[in-house]
């Protein structure tokens, strides 16, 4: 059974548990929570024996609703008894093939990783030596639910997009439940609701591609029925969610 983002205060009320005991397991190395934060970023330094320093930088990336896991189990044993919002330490660049205490998961793609040191900062200008982490930023890894199979009887919707496009029928149809829910429809919260959505066979996984030199963040949705592929720019999926937001929200009197 595949996997999915579920948010951790939701996970929690599932359970019958509250934020602080999952922060306790967590800390335990119970479970292992995910941090999508709302700022921040990475800067690598790749080793080179030509360098002043031994090293020379390569890249910076952005962190902002990247997933990300803490590497220090006592941060969240600290969490747990003080209120939100809390805070990540950042500090100088580390050792080379060190982790920085804000880990993301594409750090995967510096291999070997020993050739490589990671400097973490809140922002370009870095102007705090943290990184601001709410309740809602805390995501965790599920089993995904059986999903029953298409009903062809359902009407499209006419105001929806078209037929032929199943990644912005997955969208649409995402960002009308939680709207219809009364809940939190940030663009971030629909990409990660998308999982939750898709039909029998379909997937959606999240992936940076290399664009003119640049790495940027892309949707790509897969279907093993239908045998189609699609993919889109995390800068186009914002353009279509706000289209979308203009037809399921009530426009407000002038």
């Amino acid at each position: 059974m595949s996997k999915k983002l579920t948010p951790l205060e939701a996970f929690a009320e599932r359970k019958g548990l509250t934020l602080k005991e999952l922060m306790l397991d967590a800390a335990e190395g119970l479970i292992d929570p995910i941090v999508i934060p709302q700022e921040g970023q990475i800067t690598v330094w790749e080793k080179d024996s030509t360098a002043t320093l031994g090293f020379k930088h390569k890249e910076s990336r952005s962190l902002k609703g990247r997933e990300c896991r803490i590497n220090h189990r006592i941060i969240w044993r600290n969490w747990a008894v003080i209120k939100p919002p809390w805070f990540i330490p950042l500090g100088e660049a580390f050792n080379l093939g060190q982790k920085p205490l804000l880990s993301p998961n594409f750090l995967i793609e510096y291999v070997p990783i020993s050739n490589f040191s990671f400097s973490v900062q809140n922002d370009e200008n870095g102007t705090r030596n943290s990184i601001q982490v709410e309740p809602s930023d805390l995501w965790i890894e599920t089993e995904r639910e059986p999903v029953k199979s298409k009903d062809k009887s359902k009407k499209k919707d006419p105001l929806g997009p078209p037929e032929d496009d199943a990644l912005k029928q997955l969208i649409y149809r995402t960002l009308k439940f939680l709207i219809e829910k009364k809940q939190k429809h940030h663009w971030i919260t629909v990409k990660f609701e998308l999982r939750h959505h898709t039909n029998p066979g379909e997937e959606v996984t999240f992936k940076e591609k290399d664009k003119e030199g640049a790495m940027k963040p892309y949707i790509i949705f897969s279907d093993e029925i239908t045998i189609i592929s699609l993919e889109m720019a995390e800068s186009t999926f914002q353009k279509v969610l706000s289209s979308y937001r203009k037809l399921l929200l009530p426009s407000k009197p002038k």
